[in-house]
């Protein structure tokens, strides 16, 4: 006798049935949020550590084995237009079945569906396919990690070519004019369409975002890139607070 199938799962930190964009191309957007959990890097600022920092949280509290059926219930629960697949990294899971599955099962509902990732692991054939956006954001030296771990090459290769053929968008989180103009060498080492790049302040309360988003708009604009701001910190002096 056969043995039945395991059902699909996945690690989940948080889900927000009705929630906004929190930055990138479609900062303000009404969405429903699904956090996954675990992360390949260690940004020391980083403001959502309950999905992958086991020394600041108890993940076996904050991280959840759920089934994909009851996660996909849950995130449209609202009846949201466009759902968005965060982390942590959440291309961590896309080897899972469970990871097919979710996309399966958002693409089936009709939704849209937004992926944001830091840009260091490059997404399957089936992962390009399922989804409909990503928001692809590079870290730089301010968020801790070496040069080696923050930015691969080969992987920031294959999102430029989706970048190219619509479906990428990406966001860099500046501090000041120095960081503008690292991304403006970045574009131009990695081949990234620099009217694809937005950026976005670094700041943790709205006095900061506020002074780095006027600090910075100059030079953005100089380098032919977009500016975005921090919806979570202005609105909510969070950036956790939203997707």
């Amino acid at each position: 006798m056969a043995l039945p199938t395991a059902p699909d799962t996945l690690v989940v930190s948080q889900i927000a049935p009705s929630t906004i964009v929190g930055d990138g191309p479609l900062a303000g957007w009404r969405c429903a949020m699904i956090r996954l959990g675990g992360c390949n890097l260690a940004c020391t600022w980083c403001d959502v550590p309950f999905a992958w920092d086991g020394s600041q949280v108890d993940l076996s509290i904050d991280l959840t084995l759920r089934l994909v059926r009851n996660v996909v219930e849950e995130a449209l629960s609202a009846n949201p237009r466009l759902v968005l697949i965060t982390g942590g990294e959440p291309l961590l899971q896309q080897r899972n079945s469970g990871w097919t599955a979710l996309l399966a099962a958002l693409r089936e509902h009709g939704v849209e569906t937004e992926l944001h990732t830091n840009g260091t692991i490059a997404p399957t054939m089936d992962t390009a396919q399922q989804v409909h956006r990503f928001v692809v954001s590079p870290k730089l030296s301010h968020s801790g990690e070496p040069t080696w771990t923050r930015i691969r090459p080969e992987a920031l290769e294959a999102w430029a070519d989706l970048a190219r053929a619509g479906q990428v968008a990406f966001s860099f989180v500046v501090r000041d004019r120095m960081d503008v103009r690292t991304v403006a060498t970045l574009a131009a080492v990695h081949d990234l369409p620099t009217d694809l790049i937005w950026i976005s302040p670094e700041g943790t309360t709205r006095s900061r975002v506020l002074d780095v988003t006027a600090d910075v708009a100059g030079t953005t604009v100089d380098h032919g890139f977009n500016l975005a701001t921090r919806i979570g910190v202005l609105v909510a002096g969070s950036t956790a607070a939203v997707a």
